[in-house]
């Protein structure tokens, strides 16, 4: 990340990434406790392992494209303001 610019003495505090991983962890675990609910838990383990499988390549590419969204609004946000 310091190659990039992006590491301690550029300003980003590595500890920011505890943070977002503690709000990762608990959307995980509200969304996995709503899946059970809905029916999960009657599932072979085998059908678990498979849904538990497709659904986590799902939502990780849903988390990178929406951070990749969000990142550029923000760029451009921030160009448009300080007159870029």
């Amino acid at each position: 990340m310091d190659r990039i610019g992006i590491g301690p003495r550029d300003g980003f505090d590595p500890g920011e990434l505890k943070n977002f991983t503690a709000v990762l962890r608990t959307f995980v675990a509200k969304n996995l406790e709503r899946y059970m609910e809905a029916g999960w838990n009657k599932m072979s383990p085998e059908e678990l392992r498979e849904k538990g499988s497709q659904s986590t390549e799902v939502i990780s590419l849903f988390f990178y494209h929406i951070y990749r969204k969000l990142v550029r609004e923000e760029y451009k946000r921030y160009l448009e303001t300080h007159g870029e």
